[in-house]
């Protein structure tokens, strides 16, 4: 099981921090946005703003615990995975 945490894609840096996104999430949310579109393209995209709203939310919340380590002299650039390859 520890191979899916490797299925995630860089999106970005903010402040040095890799922001990384998982291929399920991304899955998950085309997926999700075309069950709605057949209900109509505004209810499609209505939950694809709500996807990328839960996803700001999501990462607000984990820049936070960056932040927060990096004011008591902790580390948060990006973690080291060390499966044993």
């Amino acid at each position: 099981m520890q191979g899916l945490t490797l299925w995630s894609l860089p999106f970005t840096r903010i402040a040095g921090i890799t922001v990384r996104i998982h291929l399920l999430f991304l899955i998950y949310v085309i997926a999700e946005v075309g069950k709605a579109s057949q209900f109509g393209s505004t209810l499609a995209l209505q939950f694809f703003l709500y996807m990328m709203m839960l996803f700001g939310i999501v990462l607000m919340h984990e820049l936070g615990h960056c932040f927060a380590a990096r004011s008591v002299g902790g580390s948060a650039e990006e973690a080291s995975h060390d499966y044993g390859d």
